[in-house]
């Protein structure tokens, strides 16, 4: 009798378990839709670090966070490296969207130099002017022994020569107007005029010095934003002219591009 008490007893046990694993094991559901829902978080429009799913204050500066919506995707849908922000997005955070464009680059280089013929002066640029200087460049001035006489000429010479303790070069100019009371040796003052011509340029305000890099944050397609490696020439009046990585057309972010940076650091797209 005690023996058929226990089998019943292990048959309940067993079945009584059965029954408890299958009411306690997760439902698995097949709805891939949730993989692209959009999210709603709140963030902190200086710090885009901080991220909570209700509304309170940045714990860093106490601004109020601000609800934003992000898309969950897969990571193949907007391919390695890419961040998504919306226009609303940008806009609360201070960045712009920008098309690149051809442009005309002009400015003046205030230089010093002395005249080592009566038609002849010697200035001493940084070698890191060089790249705005070249031979044909106009330039304008006053000779310190009669500075009430405008004078004018062009950039004849560029020497190959780098003095190794000042790192500056010499650049001759030969002058197109003459002053009479002008001296060998004596001092001139003025500004080469630089003109670069039909070049695409975009602000300086675009642009990530990463020690590295110089980089842009270039939309891809809709909201998406990835970073771009740029090549850039001399820069004129808050303007950098772009020798290699963009296009007439493109269209690139300006203004708080360090918060695009951080947001891609946080999420890993960016090393």
């Amino acid at each position: 009798m005690n023996k058929w008490i226990g089998l019943s007893l292990l048959i309940v046990l067993l079945g009584g378990g059965y029954w408890f694993s299958k009411s306690q094991k997760p439902k698995m559901t097949n709805d891939s839709h949730d993989q692209h829902q959009e999210a709603e978080i709140y963030t902190c429009p200086m710090h885009p670090e901080v991220k909570q799913d209700k509304p309170g204050k940045c714990p860093i500066c106490h601004m109020d966070l601000v609800k934003v919506k992000k898309k969950k995707q897969n990571s193949s849908s907007k391919g390695r490296g890419a961040i998504e922000a919306s226009d609303d997005e940008l806009k609360l955070i201070g960045v712009q969207k920008h098309t690149v464009e051809k442009m005309s680059l002009s400015s003046r280089l205030p230089v010093s130099g002395r005249f080592t013929s009566a038609s002849q002066i010697a200035f001493q640029i940084y070698e890191r002017e060089l790249g705005e200087i070249k031979v044909g460049n106009k330039f304008v001035g006053q000779a310190a022994s009669n500075p009430e006489v405008e004078l004018e000429g062009e950039i004849t010479t560029i020497d190959a020569y780098v003095d190794p303790i000042s790192r500056t070069i010499r650049v001759i100019g030969t002058l197109s107007t003459r002053s009479n009371n002008v001296r060998v040796e004596s001092s001139f003052h003025g500004q080469v005029v630089v003109e670069i011509p039909d070049v695409i340029a975009i602000p300086e305000d675009a642009i990530l010095h990463t020690g590295k890099d110089d980089l842009v944050y270039m939309f891809q397609e809709g909201d998406s934003l990835k970073a771009h490696s740029v090549k850039l020439g001399v820069k004129v009046k808050g303007y950098y002219q772009v020798l290699k990585g963009l296009s007439e057309g493109d269209v690139i972010t300006t203004g708080a591009n360090f918060l695009l940076d951080s947001e891609a650091k946080i999420r890993g797209t960016r090393d």
